[in-house]
């Protein structure tokens, strides 16, 4: 019986398309076994370079300390230096008082038993008292020298130039290690309610007079006047700064990733949201379930700094890097930085 076509053994055709094609898989199969080997090498030396990089962090802080450990001696062991010179001086001035004390009280009562005698046995002490009243008091002590005084001066100049000094390293040391903890945002046009105005470089946000013809989308707020940062982080430490409008009507912090975005949902944590807001002419952290006021004076521009290992959201403004508030928070999922405007008055805007 001959087989029916379409049945048996593949043509060469087949064997030579299923040969060309395996040869293929084979070499992507090569390629991706370097690549991951090339990755496992580069990981392990990366975290070798890490390993290193840490015991060069920990020496240098060590010597750091080290090293303010000998300044702090030094200037505290020249206070001391200088506070026993000044009681010694102290002691040798009160012990010469009392000493002179002794003797004008002596020679005031002789004097007052020589009055009380008769005639001729005065006129006979009269002479030896005059006498001694010329030898008291002796010469006053000397005060606290001008050099004594030039000696604590320059320690008081040491100490206020070292709170300068101090001062400016924290500043800088703090803007250095920070650098690459500072993210560059931009606002997410698919997450912008209707009403909400943003800037073209997608940097400040406003409200408008009506709502604008926009595409739905799933992950735009359709009720509240909210906008999203278009990226959203899950690890690490981040801050940027935002810079703020003197009228009432905004709000900005950090949301879930799974924030409401459908209907009119509350600026709490319960609901995924942790800010700070601008309302009735006060600032507050909106808590939960009361906000909580903050007396804070004027701000123009605030640091938001998230902390996604020790579970936390903090604000500061940032002329003085005054703390204002924090809320510590169990993270489970992405957050994204959030902005509300809810007054045609004000703004807000990314910095810079």
């Amino acid at each position: 019986m001959s087989p029916r076509p379409g049945v048996g053994r593949p043509s060469k055709k087949v064997g030579e398309l299923l040969e060309s094609r395996l040869k293929v898989l084979r070499k992507d199969l090569e390629d991706y076994e370097v690549f991951r080997s090339t990755e496992e090498k580069e990981s392990k030396e990366l975290l070798k370079q890490m390993a290193a990089e840490r015991e060069k962090v920990g020496a240098e802080f060590q010597a750091l300390r080290a090293f303010l450990v000998e300044q702090e001696g030094r200037l505290l062991g020249r206070l001391e230096e200088l506070s026993r010179e000044v009681t010694q001086k102290q002691n040798e001035n009160i012990a010469q008082l009392e000493g002179e004390i002794t003797q004008l009280s002596k020679l005031s009562s002789q004097i007052q038993e020589t009055s009380r005698k008769p005639d001729l046995d005065f006129l006979q002490e009269f002479k030896n008292t005059l006498s001694r009243c010329s030898n008291v008091p002796g010469p006053k002590p000397t005060t606290v020298s001008s050099e004594m005084k030039n000696k604590v001066w320059n320690v008081s100049l040491k100490t206020f130039v070292l709170k300068g000094l101090l001062k400016k390293f924290k500043e800088d040391l703090r803007g250095e290690l920070e650098k690459e903890e500072k993210v560059e945002l931009t606002l997410d046009p698919d997450t912008a309610n209707p009403r909400l105005i943003l800037s073209l470089d997608l940097k400040s946000v406003r409200l408008g007079q009506r709502a604008q013809d926009l595409p739905c989308h799933p992950r735009r707020f359709d009720t509240n006047t909210r906008v999203l940062a278009s990226c959203g982080f899950s690890s690490g430490r981040h801050h940027w700064e935002v810079e703020v409008g003197s009228k009432d009507g905004w709000a900005f912090g950090v949301a879930r990733e799974s924030v409401r975005r459908k209907g009119l949902t509350p600026f709490t944590p319960e609901e995924g949201v942790w800010a700070l807001q601008l309302n009735s002419g006060k600032y507050w952290a909106v808590t939960s379930p009361e906000r909580t006021p903050l007396s804070c004076g004027h701000l123009s521009r605030v640091r938001v700094a998230l902390d996604l290992e020790v579970g936390a959201v903090s604000f500061y403004a940032v002329e003085d890097m005054r703390h204002l508030y924090t809320f510590r928070v169990n993270f489970h999922e992405r957050v994204f930085p959030l902005f509300s405007v809810c007054s045609t008055g004000t703004y807000l805007r990314i910095w810079p």
